[in-house]
Parts: C-alpha cells; sequence; structure tokens
C-alpha cells in the first residue's frame, strides 16, 4: 500500500535509536486495519461470485462480519479499560 510507511520510517530509525512520532504509528495501523478490512469484506465476492451462489455467499458475508465485529470489540473493551487507568492515574 503506498504511503504506508512514511518516509524515513523503519529499519533506520531503529538502527539511529531514535523514536517514532505517536502520530506516524497510529497512521500506519489505521492503515493496515483499513487495508484489512477491505480485503476480509472481499472474501465473499471471491468465493462466491456467481448469483446462483448467492446463499452461500451471504452466509459467508455473515461469517465475515462476526469475525470483523470480535476484534473492534475487545479493541473498544481495552480502550476503555485504557481511559479508566488513565483517569485514575489523573486523579491522584
Amino acid at each position: 500500500m503506498r504511503g504506508l510507511w512514511p518516509n524515513g520510517f523503519g529499519c533506520g530509525r531503529r538502527r539511529k535509536k531514535e523514536l517514532v512520532p505517536v502520530e506516524i504509528l497510529d497512521q500506519a495501523i489505521d492503515e493496515m486495519a483499513i487495508a484489512t478490512l477491505v480485503a476480509m469484506s472481499s472474501i465473499p465476492a471471491r468465493l462466491y461470485p456467481y448469483a446462483h451462489n448467492l446463499a452461500e455467499r451471504r452466509r459467508c458475508e455473515v461469517v465475515i462480519f462476526q469475525v470483523r465485529r470480535e476484534p473492534a470489540a475487545k479493541a473498544l473493551r481495552r480502550a476503555k479499560a485504557c481511559e479508566a487507568a488513565l483517569a485514575a492515574t489523573q486523579a491522584k
């Protein structure tokens, strides 16, 4: 994917022992997540490209949607736990 890794990011920074700005890593993670979701969404159409397999294609779409929701739910729970921990440390 073009633009995923900005110029200068990667092994060179590790060798120089430079910190990478969090914004760059967030952008890279977001782009990889989007690419993964798009690829997963195309699986039913690739498996069942013809109209006579429409029922199987719909069944596959349901499974993929469930698989996509599981890590999203875990990430949301983790984000809430991190926010609660951060709020608790700031309250002290």
